[in-house]
């Protein structure tokens, strides 16, 4: 797999507000920013429908209520002023089949303009996952890695959010990492910043 040098979740902000404390970059630069994390391998990846009552990943481990508990990370390139991403810290999600629902303004900092309608209730989500090893997420994310973000285990799933049902619009939230040895507990990653969840109910 070719290593990809930078995230996806930085394309969204760049579109919002420039660095932060840096230089905007340049128009025809943004589009080299819109890649996936990870280059997974589509024969891994998981189609959740809405509303579906068979148990999977995402249904057994995301579904609930989770809270953010802290930044455990910042890239060496991020798209927001660290004061916005420290607003998220409290913020609570409850992921569900119907709905997503948050209890912050803040997050409409993170999203791109097309989704800034989805807070606080983003309507019938429609889940991915993807099981990445470890290998392969450290060979092709130069912006973090496995003992960085607290996973020991030897792989872990990445779940994407789309908001529609045919996979075309990926909720600019960001990617979200479980380690199923780690149940109560997520990383939500964007903009730059790798937040940390806790599951409380």
């Amino acid at each position: 797999m070719k290593k990809s040098s930078v995230i996806y979740f930085i394309l969204p902000a760049l579109l919002l507000s420039g660095w932060g404390d840096s230089n905007p970059l340049e128009l025809e630069q943004m589009t080299a920013l819109h890649k996936p994390a990870i280059q997974t391998k589509e024969e891994n990846k998981q189609i959740v429908p809405v509303g579906n009552q068979t148990p999977s990943f995402v249904q057994k481990y995301l579904f609930g209520q989770w809270k953010v508990k802290k930044i455990v990370k910042s890239a060496w390139i991020t798209t927001i002023a660290e004061s916005a991403a420290k607003k998220l810290v409290g913020t609570q999600f409850t992921f569900g089949a119907q709905s997503i629902i948050s209890d912050s303004k803040a997050l409409k900092p993170i999203l791109i303009n097309e989704d800034k309608a989805t807070t606080p209730r983003l309507s019938n989500p429609t889940y991915t996952q993807t099981s990445v090893s470890k290998a392969e997420f450290e060979t092709d994310n130069d912006m973090a890695q496995f003992k960085e973000l607290g996973f020991t285990h030897n792989s872990i799933n990445i779940i994407e959010i789309y908001t529609d049902k045919h996979y075309e619009n990926l909720w600019s939230l960001g990617y979200i990492y479980i380690d199923p040895l780690t149940p109560k507990r997520l990383i939500v990653t964007s903009n730059g910043y790798y937040f940390e969840l806790q599951k409380i109910k």
